[in-house]
């Protein structure tokens, strides 16, 4: 329907890297507008030997803090090929 994401500004605090089945991951968080409503996007990269693995996640700002953990939970499931 022709939204996008406006605004869009990482919080510099956001860097995180950790690892992933034994792989290098690292995530960063932003803060964006879609329309009126405020958002954040949230992403999550898994490297592998010869490829990279995106987790994206974009959902209301209100919401994100209780979701997260939930997200976090399911990437840290990925195996990398």
């Amino acid at each position: 329907d022709g939204k996008m994401l406006k605004n869009f500004s990482i919080r510099q605090d956001s860097w995180k890297e950790w690892e992933i089945s034994g792989r290098p991951a690292a995530s960063a968080v932003a803060d964006c507008m879609e329309g009126t409503e405020k958002k954040i996007a949230y992403a999550v990269h898994v490297f592998g030997e010869k490829n990279a693995t995106q987790f994206w996640l974009i959902m209301p700002a209100a919401d994100f803090e209780s979701f997260r953990p939930k997200f976090d939970a399911v990437v840290n499931t990925y195996t990398c090929p």
